[in-house]
């Protein structure tokens, strides 16, 4: 049960550990793509924010046409960034279109896939890219898992996550240019 729960409060927590990492790696080793990814990841948890509660919440409450569900399953509970320390019959209110999670894990992964084929492939980027991959695609299935957020909620997450990185990566040396 111990190894169950560490995991699912490390899937929890991997929006946190994306950035703490990041950060990281931009200073052990001055690479500004670290700092530039950093900043990416900062503002992707904005641009989530702002999509669900300036933008899709207010204007389509909890059905959103075509994308399903815009409110959390029901039954959620314990979605943030880490686990409660005791068991809370507290009711979910955040909204859950789309996953905040799936999106910045993707965005990450993306990012770092593209940066690491940069490289070169060898089997050793092979082996990277499944290790980032796979994490990424932990979390996102962990997110349905926790009846954190519905399969729609968690693909329109992980489509902008892929948007995102993408694009941040196609305009890195453009905007590092300028810092």
């Amino acid at each position: 049960m111990a190894i169950n729960s560490t995991i699912s409060g490390i899937l929890r927590a991997y929006p946190a550990i994306m950035m703490y990492s990041t950060l990281l790696l931009y200073v052990m080793t001055s690479d500004m793509d670290f700092l530039y990814l950093l900043i990416v990841l900062f503002l992707g948890e904005g641009i989530n924010y702002t999509l669900k509660y300036k933008f899709l919440k207010p204007i389509f409450g909890d059905h959103i046409p075509f994308l399903g569900m815009g409110s959390r399953p029901t039954g959620a509970k314990d979605c943030g960034l880490f686990l409660s320390s005791k068991k809370s019959k507290k009711k979910i209110t955040s909204y859950g279109m789309p996953s905040g999670h799936s999106q910045n894990s993707a965005l990450f992964a993306i990012f770092l896939i593209l940066k690491l084929l940069g490289n070169g492939i060898n089997i050793s980027t092979i082996v990277k890219i499944a290790i980032i991959s796979g994490l990424s695609l932990s979390v996102m299935v962990s997110r349905w898992v926790f009846k954190c957020h519905t399969v729609g909620q968690i693909a329109i997450g992980a489509a902008l996550g892929t948007f995102f990185g993408v694009t941040a990566f196609k305009f890195k040396d453009y905007v590092l240019h300028f810092i």
